[in-house]
């Protein structure tokens, strides 16, 4: 073998070894750098997807919770504002008028002595539901009923005072007007034999209660109110 023939065959050892080299060089890369980096893509998209799954549950999970919390607040404000306002207090039929010796049922007293305190508190932990509430809801929520509380408490015994004060007062100086259902009520009253007298101290008292109603309506008013007030909070 000649000097050419040997260079030649080096050459071609070379080309060889320089071809493994690049290919071992390019999978080199490709394992050490463009997979790497595709892997990283994969997982990056992966992480993206989980993640708006993820806030795709939370927003989900924000609006149950948010639908329990509307509801619940809802049938606190039912119960509390007919109990609290009087507005479950039964009116009396028409053959108790008799049967309570002279004496008509006195809603305007029995609605002002509901103290709101214990009637809101009581309502409060009747409802079940509150339980669901998150821990800072349920403590907001009842700190603003604990406030509302307070609030109606203090023009009860206003209006209550009032009215103890209207019960003193003559019945010759109250005004003596009488509704449609107050007459019809004297004339059913006559008819199951009522005597004048016992009449007309029922007309009296009709009278004095009418003079009380403008108290007891404007309490059960302001209770309906307050208490309705708690559907529109800034919850925390």
């Amino acid at each position: 073998m000649n000097k050419s023939q040997k260079i030649d065959l080096y050459l071609q050892r070379l080309s060889h070894i320089t071809q493994f080299f690049l290919f071992l060089f390019t999978v080199l890369g490709f394992y050490f750098v463009v997979l790497p980096i595709y892997q990283k893509d994969v997982l990056q998209e992966s992480i993206a997807k989980k993640e708006l799954e993820l806030e795709k549950v939370n927003e989900s999970l924000l609006q149950s919770y948010s639908t329990i919390r509307n509801y619940t607040v809802r049938r606190f404000i039912t119960s509390a504002g007919a109990k609290c306002s009087g507005l479950l207090i039964p009116i009396p039929i028409l053959s108790s008028y008799r049967e309570s010796k002279g004496e008509l049922i006195n809603l305007t007293e029995k609605i002002l002595n509901i103290e709101s305190t214990k009637c809101l508190t009581e309502s409060f932990d009747a409802v079940d539901d509150m339980q669901l509430l998150n821990t800072s809801d349920y403590l907001y929520f009842q700190d603003k009923v604990a406030v509302i509380s307070r609030k109606l408490d203090k023009e009860r015994l206003i209006l209550l005072n009032e009215y103890n004060e209207l019960e003193k007062l003559s019945i010759d100086k109250m005004e003596r007007s009488l509704s449609k259902y107050d007459r019809e009520t004297l004339l059913d009253l006559e008819g199951m034999g009522a005597s004048k007298d016992e009449l007309n101290h029922y007309e009296n008292q009709m009278i004095r209660r009418n003079a009380s109603d403008g108290l007891s309506d404007k309490f059960s008013e302001l209770v309906r109110n307050e208490i309705d007030g708690l559907k529109d909070l800034s919850w925390p």
